[in-house]
């Protein structure tokens, strides 16, 4: 009696995979934001990327500016109107056949990506 073998499918690569798109997509959007030219984004950082699924990513926007007042959702519909270029932009870096699709978290002022944690 033969013996197969059967490859066993864990889900870690496709993991991996996501994870690993995920920080070049961080990469490339702590690139191209500050190089966008909008004052009302100088001091904003990618913080992480993170898979949400189906192909989607979340990221988390936040400032890096010590007491900095600004409207949470005033910069994220910024970061929304930039997003054509923005995707574009990630999918020449990642070079892939489909651009991936993110949205924009921004952080509220004064929060840190950790103290979410808590």
């Amino acid at each position: 009696e033969k013996k197969t073998r059967r490859a066993r499918y864990t889900g870690d690569r496709h993991e991996y995979s996501d994870l690993r798109l995920a920080g070049r997509i961080r990469d490339v959007l702590n690139l191209e934001i500050p190089a966008s030219g909008n004052p009302l984004l100088s001091g904003f950082v990618v913080w992480s990327v993170l898979p949400s699924g189906w192909g989607n990513f979340i990221a988390q926007v936040y400032s890096t500016v010590p007491g900095a007042v600004y409207d949470p959702a005033r910069i994220k519909a910024i970061l929304d109107e930039m997003k054509p270029e923005l995707r574009a932009e990630v999918s020449h870096e990642v070079r892939r056949k489909k651009a991936p699709y993110f949205k924009f978290e921004v952080l509220p002022p004064g929060m840190r990506p950790f103290e979410q944690l808590k």
